[in-house]
């Protein structure tokens, strides 16, 4: 370094690596308290993600013939292919499942589209949360049974 060589300017480069670094130090020990107060820590959500979903099971006794699910949300109808030795529960990613309650038909059928069972029901879709109440995604699941007798809500819990 020679006369000339400002040394504030050197001072200043130097300082201000070290009071960056002493910045960060006092900005985490200032949220120290904050974090430690119980109550007031930031949530950790897990990154689970989750969609409204309707749930059919099926007792065994239909499930075997059945060949294709006709299932209906407030009399707007869609189909879903069984593949012979798949196995039930039958879970549809639906976006008409939401907070409301749903009317909900299914009707089973087999080869040649041959009835198996039907029935309607009315269901009551509950909230799902997978990474916790204060976390994203929140979803709606419902779920139902459907026997020879007809179509039962499936209690969530």
């Amino acid at each position: 370094m020679n006369e000339n060589t400002p040394s504030a300017l050197i001072v200043q480069v130097g300082a201000s690596r070290r009071t960056r670094f002493q910045r960060a130090v006092l900005g985490v020990a200032a949220l120290l308290p904050v974090l430690s107060t119980p109550g007031c820590a930031p949530t950790a959500c897990t990154l689970t993600g989750a969609e409204n979903t309707l749930t059919i099971q099926v007792s065994d006794d239909i499930w075997g013939p059945a060949r294709s699910m006709t299932w209906c949300i407030d009399s707007d109808c869609r189909v879903h292919a069984i593949t012979p030795g798949g196995s039930p529960p039958v879970i549809l990613v639906d976006d008409r499942v939401g907070e409301a309650p749903i009317l909900v038909e299914v009707r089973l059928a087999g080869e040649n589209n041959t009835l198996l069972a039907s029935g309607s029901t009315t269901l009551t879709p509950t909230v799902f949360q997978p990474n916790g109440p204060d976390c994203d995604p929140i979803t709606w699941q419902a779920g139902a049974l459907l026997t020879k007798d007809g179509l039962t809500p499936i209690p969530s819990g």
